[in-house]
């Protein structure tokens, strides 16, 4: 108790410091413009922006999947663990796809016999 009524008072007592030594001027930093303008002339003129033609590509939306061909393909038939991915990497020089993973094929005990 007397432990947080003293952190309590520091803490106040801090507050009221810093409050009383940091009265400074606050509010523009540059001067006020000269009050003897009585008023405004001239009027702005309405801007009116440009209207942008816009050409809408056509999609062709009729796509026949059966006519595409089946270049390269993966079996995958294995769960994928939390946090591991699996996926495939396609090299376009050589066309071919390969498997890409951070999980092991193998367990353990059967990377270890290989060992």
């Amino acid at each position: 108790m007397k432990k947080s009524l003293s952190l309590f008072l520091f803490f106040g007592l801090l507050l009221i410091t810093t409050k009383l030594l940091s009265e400074t001027e606050k509010g523009l930093t540059n001067k006020l413009p000269e009050a003897n303008i009585s008023a405004v002339s001239g009027k702005a003129a309405v801007f009116q922006p440009q209207t942008a033609t816009v050409s809408k590509k056509k999609i062709e939306t009729n796509l026949n999947r059966d006519e595409w061909e089946l270049i390269d393909s993966l079996k995958i038939n294995s769960l994928v663990p939390a946090g591991k991915y699996f996926g495939a990497d396609f090299d376009y020089l050589g066309n071919t796809l390969q498997p890409i993973s951070n999980t092991e094929e193998l367990c353990l005990e059967a990377l270890s016999a290989l060992d």
